[in-house]
């Protein structure tokens, strides 16, 4: 008796439909859940009609099928919890613009960072080709298709180019896209980038004012046979424009590199006085921060000529260490000959690209994650499997978890529970080895659905 073995919150709409098949002669179609004998919960679905009547016109026969759909209903749930958990981790990262298309390059979601950064709505972009992104003569030079089609050749594609905003105004994007695979087919790609225009109209800035530098440099070395009045005016041309260029620029001597001259760029970038620089070499005042950067320095400059963004670590008086690009031109002037080097800060650009890296991998891995959580919970469907047992922990891991999952950092867990940063972190280490994770993100989501939040 199926009907008697429904379950009381299924029973009433399930009861009306079979009543309506019977004395209206309607097709039954109802999904309901069950109580088996050993009490047990299951899911069915069925489908009938009347099929003999009493010479009165009663029903007395109906015919029909009765299907367990119970694994169907678990798969099911599954997923829709597996993509929450990618939602929630895509949504905690709102500086970035993260969006997923299907295979052929559709918008299938959309975050607010995205809409941030791109000025569309989540439902205004939903369904829109990704060409409505780029510019129209990327779009003509067929720039989003080839995009698609390196992603899915190479594993990724790297995307540094202006983008269109809703508005229509252009901002230069520095970007990812991925592609996503389930069971061995292609299920979309995944896009992750940042605004970066600012840093870019400051790297073209900074071209400018070199290209500058060395066409000034030319000017000099042409006029050099010029009266000893022409030449006093252009080296006073040359000390105004060097001492007020906002790059950090120096004069250096060949051989040891004696700084002869430094503006007031450079003394804001290293923290130093000008007397504190001028007459002493870099290696003096230990500017460079490893024997490496000294190294490749020296290899540089070993033909006597310039080079060109030399990828270096500055030590500051305080320090601090930077990224910087510099680039060298030799320059000649009244008797002297040497280099004349301009810096370039990107620790902010390198600070950047760290941050596009993390976010990559963190969505990355919580894809990962996804797919094999959605594979081991419908294996476990099909070999009739019992739920994964519970996990035991400390209590001191269960305080740690509680806070993590409540979104303190590292130091503010060590200050409420009285111990050292570092044991914090080996208790996350423990917990993230217990429960089968890898990321910050993986456990909040783990801890939070199991009600683990809070002191």
């Amino acid at each position: 008796d199926v009907a008697g073995r429904r379950r009381p919150q299924d029973g009433d709409g399930v009861a009306e439909r079979l009543g309506r098949a019977v004395n209206e002669r309607e097709v039954f179609e109802a999904e309901f859940r069950v109580v088996t004998d050993g009490g047990e919960t299951r899911w069915m679905s069925g489908h009938g009609q009347a099929t003999e009547t009493s010479p009165e016109g009663r029903t007395v026969r109906m015919s029909g099928v009765m299907v367990d759909t119970t694994e169907r209903k678990l798969a099911e749930d599954a997923l829709r919890a597996s993509q929450e958990r990618l939602k929630l981790t895509v949504e905690s990262v709102p500086d970035y613009a993260i969006f997923t298309t299907d295979p052929a390059g559709t918008i299938t979601s959309w975050n607010a960072g995205a809409e941030r950064v791109f000025g569309y709505a989540e439902g205004e972009a939903l369904g829109r080709a990704i060409e409505v992104l780029f510019t129209p003569e990327d779009r003509a030079a067929g720039v989003p298709r080839r995009e698609l089609e390196l992603a899915r050749a190479n594993g990724k594609a790297n995307d540094e180019r202006w983008h269109l905003c809703k508005d229509g105004s252009r901002f230069f994007v520095s970007g990812t896209l991925a592609p996503l695979w389930e069971g061995g087919a292609l299920a979309g790609y995944v896009k992750i980038a940042r605004d970066l225009t600012a840093a870019h109209t400051a790297e073209r800035e900074r071209e400018r004012l070199l290209q500058a530098a060395q066409r000034f440099n030319e000017t000099l070395e042409a006029r050099v046979q010029e009266r000893t009045e022409a030449l006093r005016a252009s080296e006073q041309r040359f000390s105004q424009a060097f001492f007020t260029n906002p790059i950090p620029a120096c004069m250096t001597t060949f051989g040891r590199e004696t700084f002869v001259e430094v503006n007031d760029a450079l003394l804001a970038l290293t923290g130093y006085e000008r007397d504190e620089i001028v007459g002493h070499t870099s290696r003096e005042l230990g500017m460079w921060s490893s024997d490496d950067d000294q190294k490749r320095l020296a290899a540089a400059q070993q033909d006597g000529q310039g080079f060109r963004n030399l990828e270096l670590r500055l030590r500051t008086k305080a320090g601090v260490v930077k990224d910087i690009l510099m680039s060298a031109e030799v320059i000649r002037l009244d008797g002297y000959e040497g280099y004349l080097k301009m810096f370039y800060d990107i620790t902010e650009r390198k600070r950047t690209e760290e941050q596009m890296h993390q976010a990559v991998q963190a969505v990355m891995n919580d894809a990962t994650w996804f797919s094999r959580s959605l594979l081991e919970q419908l294996a476990r469907i099909r070999t009739g499997g019992d739920a994964p047992p519970s996990v035991e922990l400390s209590k001191r891991e269960r305080q740690v978890l509680q806070r993590l999952a409540g979104g303190l950092s590292n130091e503010a867990i060590a200050g409420e529970l009285g111990i050292a940063a570092q044991t914090v972190r080996n208790y996350i280490s423990a917990v993230y080895d217990k429960i089968g994770v890898h990321t910050r993100a993986e456990a909040i989501v783990w801890a939070r659905e199991r009600g683990i939040v809070g002191k």
